[in-house]
């Protein structure tokens, strides 16, 4: 398993009952976007199609993982692992391996600072 920091933006939990089996469907849904380097995630925005910012990650942990928030937005050491799921494109199917986050692991809180570009000194 690959284990990686990355800040925690947001999770919300779920849980949907399905009405003609009773089973329990749930879950934790996150956006995240990585701690160890972040200016890879930077886009750049030259060009027609302007894309900007920072493009967070969504991804779902077991609903269980909610019982480890301590503090989001922060950073949490993940612990991933792969996993093969079916792609279809142009009418074609294939199996593709994709890495998901299976766990979580508080390291840290984060502080946020927002800067009013238009203040004087």
């Amino acid at each position: 398993m690959l284990k990686a920091k990355y800040i925690l933006l947001s999770a919300d939990t779920y849980s949907i009952t399905d009405q003609n089996t009773g089973e329990i469907n749930d879950g934790m849904n996150i956006w995240y976007v990585a701690a160890d380097n972040l200016e890879m995630t930077l886009r750049d925005g030259r060009g027609r199609n302007i894309s900007v910012g920072i493009l967070p990650t969504q991804g779902s942990l077991p609903y269980e993982a909610s019982k480890k928030l301590v503090s989001v937005p922060a950073i949490y050491e993940f612990t991933m692992e792969m996993k093969t799921v079916k792609q279809t494109a142009h009418g074609q199917s294939k199996m593709v391996p994709i890495i998901v986050p299976v766990d979580i692991k508080y390291m840290g809180d984060i502080k946020l600072t927002v800067t009013d570009a238009t203040s004087t000194k």
